[in-house]
C-alpha cells in the first residue's frame, strides 16, 4: 500500500510538471508576411511599423523560414558589438615650439587596426586647440590621417577623443597647435578600433507631440512620437536658435505616456561662440531600444527657456540578417509565448559588414490562416488538480504513519 501511494503521488507529480505537446510550429504566431529573396547569401531583412506595433516589446516573438516551411536563423540589428579594445601607446619624441605640441605615438608593431585615439589631457584652463595627426610606419615618411580639434571648457565641457579612418600604421604623429598662454599637457594616449560595420545612423519618423516652458521648475518638456515602438534610437538633435548656453538633460521612454523608463540623465547640451572660439553639442547620445514615446528634459533653471525649433531622432529600423536563398520566405510575428531565440549566428553575425547588404522590406501578409491561439498548460486551464493532488498528497502521508504506528514492534 505504501509503495503503490509514493508511485500514485510522484506520478500526479509528473503529470503537473510535464507539458502535453513537445514542439510548437508557426501556428502559434498570429500574423504573417512574405519576404521576396533575389539573390543567395546575407541580407538584411527590414521589419515595418506594422511588425513593430503588433510584436512583443521585447521583438522575441519573430521567426523567419524558409519556402520549405523551414525555420531560418537570424540575428536582430543593430546589435551590441564585442567591448572594443585599446592599448595604451607609447609616447616618443615629445617637444613644444612656438605654441605647437609635437608627440609621437609608438603602438609597438604593425598591422594593428586603429580608428580612434583617446588622450589623457592635463591643463590648468580651458583650452581649445587643432590637432592634426598623420600616420607611418617607419618614423621617417608621415601621411596625413585627420584635422580635428580637442578643448576643455569647466566644468564637464570636453572632447578629447579622436576619430579617424581605419588605418594600420605604427606609428602616429600628433600636432596640436595651443592657444597663445594656455597649457595643455598630453600625459598618455589610448589608440583603438571601433567597428564601423554597422549602418550609420538615420533620421526616423515621428513628430513633436508636445512642448512647454514650465517656469516654475525651471524646465522644458518636448514628448516625441515615433509612431511605433522597437526603433533603435542612437541620439536625440535638437535644432536651437541663440548661442552662449549650457544646460542638462534627461531622456525618458515610455509606450502609454504614463509610465515612463529613465534611459539618459545628466547629458549636456551647449554652444559656446565669441570672437575666436566656437563648441557646439547639441546631440544627445542614447544607444537605446526605445519604446514609441520619448520626453526630453531641459534643466533651464534661472535662465530663460531655449527656443527649441526642431527635433530630429536619429537611428536605425530594426532589421534580421540571415542567409537566404532565392525564393519567398515568411516572416512571422506575433506570439505571446515564444521562447527567445537562441542562434549561434548571434556568436559571428559582427563580423559581417552589413553595410554592402541588400535590404528587403517585407510584401504582403495577414492573419496566418493556420492560426492557433496558444493554450495554457493543462495545470493552468485546470487548477483544480493541484488541490487534489495537495489532498491526496496528505491522506496518503496520514494513512503511511497511522499504519506505521500500529505496525507490531514500532
Amino acid at each position: 500500500m505504501r509503495k503503490i501511494g509514493i508511485i500514485l503521488l510522484a506520478s500526479l507529480i509528473w503529470l503537473i510538471n510535464v507539458p502535453l505537446y513537445a514542439t510548437q510550429d508557426f501556428a502559434a504566431y498570429q500574423y504573417y508576411k512574405e519576404v521576396k529573396v533575389e539573390g543567395d547569401g546575407f541580407a538584411l531583412v527590414s521589419l515595418d511599423a506594422e511588425v513593430l506595433e503588433r510584436t512583443r516589446d521585447d521583438l522575441a516573438d519573430i521567426r523567419l523560414s524558409n519556402p520549405a516551411g523551414e525555420e531560418i536563423p537570424y540575428q536582430l540589428t543593430p546589435y551590441s558589438l564585442p567591448q572594443d579594445v585599446f592599448i595604451d601607446a607609447e609616447i616618443i619624441d615629445q617637444m613644444t615650439n612656438d605654441g605647437e605640441q609635437f608627440l609621437t605615438l609608438d603602438m609597438q608593431r604593425s598591422g594593428q587596426l586603429h580608428n580612434k585615439i583617446v588622450l589623457n589631457i592635463e591643463s590648468k584652463s580651458d583650452f581649445y586647440c587643432e590637432l592634426q595627426i598623420e600616420s607611418s610606419n617607419d618614423d621617417q615618411s608621415w601621411n596625413l590621417v585627420t584635422r580635428d580639434k580637442i578643448f576643455s571648457v569647466q566644468p564637464n565641457y570636453h572632447k578629447n577623443e579622436i576619430t579617424y579612418p581605419v588605418s594600420s600604421s605604427r606609428y602616429l604623429r600628433l600636432n596640436i597647435i595651443v592657444a597663445s598662454g594656455t597649457e595643455v599637457v598630453v600625459n598618455g594616449a589610448r589608440v583603438g578600433f571601433i567597428s564601423a560595420f554597422s549602418s550609420p545612423a538615420q533620421e526616423l519618423q515621428g513628430s513633436v507631440l508636445s512642448q512647454e516652458d514650465d517656469r516654475q521648475t525651471g524646465k522644458s518638456l518636448i514628448i516625441f512620437d515615433m509612431g511605433v515602438k522597437g526603433y533603435y534610437v542612437d541620439n536625440i538633435e535638437l535644432k536651437i536658435n541663440g548661442r552662449n548656453y549650457q544646460r542638462m538633460t534627461t531622456v525618458y521612454s515610455s509606450n502609454d505616456r504614463e509610465d515612463w523608463r529613465l534611459v539618459s540623465t545628466s547629458k549636456q547640451i551647449y554652444h559656446f561662440k565669441w570672437s575666436d572660439y566656437e563648441a557646439l553639442q547639441n546631440r544627445i547620445m542614447l544607444n537605446e531600444k526605445a519604446d514609441r514615446y520619448l520626453k526630453l528634459e531641459i534643466e533651464n533653471g534661472s535662465s530663460p527657456p531655449l527656443q527649441v525649433d526642431g527635433v530630429l531622432v536619429n537611428g536605425s529600423v530594426p532589421r534580421l540578417l540571415a542567409d537566404l536563398s532565392e525564393g519567398t520566405y515568411r516572416l512571422w510575428y506575433a506570439n505571446p509565448q515564444a521562447p527567445r531565440p537562441e542562434y549561434d549566428l548571434a556568436g559571428f553575425a559582427h563580423l559581417i559588414d552589413e553595410r554592402v547588404l541588400s535590404t528587403i522590406d517585407p510584401g504582403r501578409g495577414g492573419t496566418n490562416p493556420d492560426y492557433q491561439a496558444p493554450s495554457l498548460p493543462w495545470t493552468e486551464r485546470n487548477p483544480w488538480i493541484l488541490n487534489v493532488v495537495v489532498i491526496m498528497a496528505v491522506l496518503i502521508l496520514g494513512v503511511t504513519i497511522i499504519r506505521k504506528a500500529n505496525t507490531p514492534g514500532d
